[in-house]
């Protein structure tokens, strides 16, 4: 799944790039789910639609997010540099997520195309428990880093200096 509005930051184009090989085997299907904030990058990204690549360029009310995020393995967003909210809602719903957003993930990070190719691929190897587990880890660390009781702890300290 990449979810979200479909703009340069989001760098969806090369997402797609990296895991052409992937989707050419049938090994994986990508869905895309966002509008695109210009069609400079809608036609980048349209060229990758077809076999294993699949996009629904409508945007998304924030209330079918949970329904969109259940109905996929998982999650990739190369946004560099900054936190995407899509990170964390994606982990707090339960999906493994690859991110190009280095130190605030536990795993599954990346920076080159070649690394999230092979993070996918070995990823999709993995049997149910693995990645069952995959996705309670990273359940956890949005709830503990990024929770609103985490996130009030941290104020506390802040204000309260302890």
């Amino acid at each position: 799944l990449i979810f979200g509005r479909v703009s340069p930051v989001k760098r969806v184009d090369w997402i797609l790039e990296a895991l052409q090989p992937l989707t050419e085997a049938g090994k994986l299907n990508i869905r895309i789910v966002g509008s695109a904030l210009d069609e400079e990058t809608a036609l980048r990204v349209r060229a990758f639609v077809g076999i294993g690549v699949s996009w629904d360029e409508l945007p998304v009310p924030g209330d079918k997010a949970h329904e969109i995020y259940a109905s996929a393995d998982l999650l990739v967003n190369a946004t560099d540099g900054s936190m995407d909210k899509v990170i964390i809602e994606a982990a707090a719903s339960g999906l493994a997520v690859f991110a190009a957003t280095k130190g605030h993930l536990p795993s599954m990070q990346f920076s080159t195309k070649e690394e999230l190719r092979q993070s996918v691929e070995t990823y999709l190897t993995l049997d149910a428990d693995q990645r069952k587990r995959i996705s309670g880890q990273l359940r956890a660390w949005a709830e503990s880093e990024h929770g609103i009781d985490g996130h009030l702890e941290r104020l506390r300290q802040v204000f309260l200096g302890v």
